[in-house]
Order: C-alpha cells, then structure tokens, then sequence
C-alpha cells in the first residue's frame, strides 16, 4: 500500500494503478478486507488522476460498499 502512495505522490499513475490492482487481488485472496478497501481507494484516485472519472467513481463506491460491509 505504500508503494502504491509513493508513486501516485511521484506521479507514477500507472504503475501505481496496476499495484494497487495486484493488491487488491491479494487482498483478496487472503480474505484481509481493510487492505482490500485501501487498495479499491487507491485505484480510484489513480483513475481520477488519469481522467478516467465514470471508473474511479465505480472504484469509489466500490471501496465504500468493501467499508460497510
């Protein structure tokens, strides 16, 4: 999770965005559901900062859905 901040700050965008997909996978897997919510929310702002804004706004209820559950 942090190396997926230190590039989205170093505007790695990306690299950042796929990171936080593999994490999300991983996160997954492992059933660790805050890590899940930290990786959905850091794929988002890489899509908002990528222009991508009908997918980051997906990824942000998405990561809000993961919190409330």
């Amino acid at each position: 999770y942090v190396l997926v901040r230190l590039l989205f700050f170093r505007g790695d965008l990306e690299e950042a965005r796929a990171l936080a997909v593999a994490l999300d996978a991983r996160a997954r897997e492992s059933g660790a559901r805050v890590h899940r919510v930290w990786a959905v929310e850091s794929h988002a702002e890489c899509l908002l900062r990528l222009g991508a804004l009908d997918e980051a706004i997906e990824q942000a209820r998405h990561a809000l859905q993961l919190a409330e559950e």
